[in-house]
């Protein structure tokens, strides 16, 4: 049972023993952990001629780092008898070297035994302080644990982290210590995988720091530290003040990095000292620098694999999301679910690969085989793979560099495969498995379908009307207020007066200033009040130029707009995007109190208008509103496309252009 997700697999081994001779081994496969389930389990039978035997079952575990831990052993003291099944439970854990504390029962294991450490510095500010321990640990991480003195009772706690250089070590205590006794624990090695330094902690998903240490010389007042990733730029991370101080031993800084990157990578750290006069040094680099590595990859979205190609060439074909940084390549788990053999142009065009051993492959949903039991039903299922695996070509080189990811692969018909989907990054670093999918081609079914084409039609011409036209609208006053002075006033809606509205007119009302009232203050009833001297439907005088005068009951109409040059904008892109809903029937409705009816529909504005040629004679506009926001100095020009009854386009206007002030 693993504790965190970054356990990858669990490889079993069992040892039959004569006393201390190892009379012989079983060997068992690993078995590899699927992403969402946090067990796996091995069922073996006891030889009768193994009964009274010493039998030991040890246990190992990897990451999905490719590092092995430490192996856990349990004796198994009384064969059981017959039928009898014991169960024998191993807890594993990722953990970084933050996480380690003596005296924790997955820790312990990962530690050394404890070792004297002399306490050579202690800074009385900042309560940093240095210690020596055996050489022998050079390069070496140490957990640190400090005990008051007191009445000869050990209370040990942990203070830190750090990593050995030629026997000195380096910490810095929460506050000030008082009379304390120290130890240091070292971290294990259990392979000869490269030392990494994990992004993020598997458990807790917390960031574990890097702890940079450097020493002053003389003349220093200042330091600076800087951080490099791969090839990137410097980076100045954390700087303070600090003396050199002749007569203390103290004179190193240790800062601890908490705001690493996330992905694989290498981090190197420099260091810069100011003396008194405010010069400053070289960089230094401080050795080494760290390789940074993610617990694990994240895992491939592999979809339902798709049947291509023809019946005398059957392709399978794979597509998969991955987010592709930190990701080298990625392999491709194959397996003919009746185990005949893959035909030779299987995989042409990617690399075929050898996995360690025959991994028992765990996927959650449906039942499978054990090593050794039949499977029926649960949660989990198990099978005995011998898969073939592929590799793609390298992410961002000779294979696509984003998604979606594509595999195709030459199969039999009729035959079932099961495919899998990993993220791999050199050298070890591999992600959990995809969702597992079986797939089987078979040829669609012939359907004699009757293509009828689509009949061409032309497109509407584009004409201009006088009486549709864009116009950039008046602020209107406060409902509540008098309506403006001037020949153009908006009644409805009130916005903002630092607001810019745009409007097409397509609707003129028999005006007069005793046909309507302005908006309300009620707030159930903000809206132009019209009193019709003729027709009180607006929809019959929308578009009403169109037909000589004629109203036009268009089925739909909706506005678009392009952004045209002008002083400030001369270069533009000259995309149409659509401004308005599409508007079937303009709104309106009875008056709470009073007779006429009350504009209230939300994507029209109420304007009144003056005749400049004819004083006497005025209208109430409806102009439909552009809905998007516009840019002041930028010029837009506005078409008003059309419907007729059958849904198709019959008439595109040109309402013109508005320059927004």
């Amino acid at each position: 049972v693993r504790q965190n997700r970054g356990i990858e697999s669990a490889t079993f081994w069992l040892e039959i023993r004569d006393g201390a001779l190892v009379k012989s081994t079983r060997e068992f496969p690993p078995h590899i952990f699927a992403e969402a389930y946090d067990s796996v389990s091995l069922e073996f039978d006891i030889s009768p001629e193994d009964l009274g035997t010493d039998l030991v079952i040890h246990c190992q575990t990897r990451t999905y780092g490719g590092v092995l831990g430490n192996t856990a052993s349990c004796v198994i003291e009384e064969a059981p008898a017959g039928d009898e099944l014991r169960v024998l439970p191993f807890l594993a854990a990722a953990l970084t070297d933050d996480e380690l504390v003596p005296g924790e029962p997955l820790s312990d294991v990962l530690l050394g035994p404890p070792q004297a450490v002399q306490l050579v510095a202690l800074d009385s500010e900042d309560f940093g302080a240095q210690g020596l321990v055996s050489t022998q640990y050079h390069g070496q991480s140490l957990v640190i644990q400090a005990s008051p003195i007191a009445a000869g009772i050990s209370r040990w706690s942990k203070v830190g982290l750090s990593q050995c250089r030629e026997g000195r070590i380096g910490w810095r205590f929460p506050a000030a210590p008082g009379a304390f006794t120290l130890r240091a624990f070292p971290v294990l090695k259990f392979d000869d995988s490269p030392c990494v330094h994990m992004t993020t902690a598997p458990g807790s998903q917390a960031i574990p720091p890097l702890k940079p240490r450097f020493r002053l010389t003389r003349r220093t007042e200042e330091w600076r530290l800087f951080r490099r990733v791969d090839e990137g730029p410097y980076t100045l991370i954390r700087h303070g003040l600090k003396s050199f101080n002749p007569a203390g031993p103290a004179n190193e800084i240790v800062e601890a990095d908490t705001g690493l990157p996330t992905i694989k990578c290498t981090v190197c750290y420099y260091a810069q000292l100011v003396d008194r006069d405010g010069n400053g040094s070289a960089l230094v680099r401080l050795e080494p620098c760290v390789p940074l590595q993610p617990p694990t990859l994240p895992a491939p979205r592999l979809s339902p694999p798709e049947a291509a190609g023809t019946p005398a060439d059957p392709i399978m074909r794979l597509t998969w999301s991955c987010p592709p940084v930190g990701v080298d390549r990625f392999r491709i788990y194959v397996k003919p679910l009746n185990d005949k053999p893959l035909p030779p142009t299987f995989g042409a065009g990617y690399s075929r690969v050898t996995v360690r051993g025959e991994p028992v492959t765990y996927f959650v949903g449906g039942a499978g085989l054990s090593p050794l039991v039949t499977k029926t039903g649960g949660s989990i299922g198990k099978a005995i793979a011998a898969p073939v695996f592929f590799e793609t070509g390298k992410v961002g080189g000779n294979y696509p560099s984003s998604p979606p990811f594509t595999a195709e692969f030459h199969c039999e018909a009729g035959v079932g495969y099961e495919v899998q989907v990993l993220a791999v990054a050199d050298p070890k670093l591999v992600s959990p498995g995809s969702i597992l999918h079986q797939f089987t081609w078979t040829p669609e079914p012939v359907t004699n379908v009757v293509q009828v084409p689509w009949p061409p039609r032309p497109l509407p011409p584009i004409f201009a009307s006088t009486p549709i036209l864009a116009l950039q609208l008046p602020v209107p006053a406060a409902p509540g207020q008098p309506p403006p002075a001037g020949r153009l006033k908006t009644l409805w809606p009130y916005q903002d007066p630092e607001a810019v509205v745009v409007g097409v007119r397509v609707a003129s009302l028999p005006g007069g200033v005793d046909n309507y009232d302005p908006p309300r203050t009620s707030p159930d009833d903000p809206h132009v009040l019209y009193h019709p001297p003729g027709l009180a439907d607006p929809n019959l005088h929308a578009l009403a130029p169109l037909c000589k005068g004629q109203p036009e009951l268009a089925e739909a109409f909706v506005l678009y707009r392009r952004q045209v040059p002008s002083p400030l904008y001369p270069k533009t892109l000259g995309d149409t995007i659509q401004v308005s809903p599409q508007v079937r029937q303009i709104a309106f409705k009875a008056p709470i109190n009073g007779a006429g009816i009350a504009l209230s529909d939300p994507f029209f504005a109420v304007v009144y208008r003056q005749d400049p040629n004819n004083l006497q004679k005025d209208f109430i506009d409806l102009c439909l509103l552009d809905c998007q926001p516009v840019v002041a100095g930028a010029r837009y020009e506005y078409t008003l496309l059309t419907f007729g009854p059958d849904g198709e386009a019959a008439h595109s206007i040109n309402a013109g252009q508005v320059l927004v002030e």
